[in-house]
């Protein structure tokens, strides 16, 4: 298994009764005005970007509070910061529910044959159930399948694919051009109070620490 990079992952949590961001949108941009260079601001939402740093975006309105970050050193600082972040948000708009909770996380793995690759991941997990992804007998050079697993309280979409990098992206150094995404999103849809907000995150990390490596082997292999 090629070396694994964890990329871009995405918190979003669903408020309920979120409409005092009409008031106090200026109190969020004041609160991260030098995190983020770039804003917008209007009814619709509150838009804050730095390209250059690990919390990439973030993005409020009355329905929701989204945070992408990209190339973190390891899942922990994205869900510590993303608790931290949501909770100080929570507190300037008086928000104490949620009607959901997500977490996505994108780990990329550097694979020198993606084609030679995805005909191993096909022959190994997705036969019979994927033959339209081959071509007189040999695999497409790209493919994405999708599985629903997790528990009933925190339900997980899994995507597997081939991937290419961006000409555009930010990426470290060493980074492939070529790679196999596991991309899963990790979330629950029961209503939820700010306290409930660590336990989420807990249990996104617990699934990442127990389920990933299961995963990896079966889809990698080793």
């Amino acid at each position: 298994m090629g070396k694994r990079w964890l990329t871009d992952s995405f918190f979003q949590a669903n408020t309920i009764k979120g409409h005092r961001y009409l008031d106090d949108a200026g109190k969020i941009m004041n609160r991260w005005d030098s995190e983020f260079p770039n804003k917008d601001v209007g009814l619709q939402g509150l838009f804050m970007r730095n390209p250059d740093a690990f919390m990439r975006e973030l993005r409020v309105d009355n329905r929701t509070i989204w945070i992408h970050f990209s190339f973190a050193d390891r899942l922990r600082q994205i869900t510590e910061l993303s608790i931290n972040t949501t909770t100080e948000i929570c507190d300037i708009l008086e928000i104490k529910q949620f009607s959901r909770l997500g977490l996505r996380i994108q780990f990329i793995y550097d694979v020198s044959d993606v084609t030679g690759e995805s005909g191993q991941i096909t022959n190994r997990i997705l036969v019979p159930a994927l033959q339209d992804i081959i071509e007189g007998g040999q695999p497409r050079d790209s493919f994405l399948f999708a599985v629903n697993t997790g528990t009933q309280q925190n339900p997980v979409t899994l995507r597997v694919a081939t991937v290419e990098k961006k000409p555009e992206a930010k990426a470290p150094s060493g980074f492939p051009e070529h790679g196999l995404l596991i991309d899963a999103d990790i979330f629950q849809t029961q209503t939820s109070h700010l306290d409930d907000l660590k336990r989420f995150m807990q249990s996104a990390q617990n699934w990442v620490d127990k389920e990933l490596p299961k995963i990896e082997s079966a889809v990698l292999g080793g």
